[in-house]
């Protein structure tokens, strides 16, 4: 099993590698569920207002495992 923590740090780290690293003012994240080590995971991006949000998602469809909002400036 995927960490939830570990979610989160991974798609904080996926801004960063991508290039957006702004001035963060504000993170959230929110574990919904696990992932475990071997099953298939998506990344879903899309850019908000105040900075980005990400989802990742296992292989089930509906919620995702685990979700982060960025506002960065």
């Amino acid at each position: 099993m995927v960490h939830g923590p570990l979610m989160t740090l991974a798609l904080a780290e996926t801004l960063r590698l991508e290039g957006r690293a702004e001035r963060v003012t504000r993170v959230g994240h929110r574990n919904n569920r696990p992932l475990f080590c071997g099953q298939p995971a998506r990344l879903r991006g899309r850019r908000t207002a105040d900075g980005f949000a990400l989802d990742l998602l296992g292989p089930e469809a509906g919620t995702p495992c685990t979700s982060l909002t960025v506002a960065a400036r």
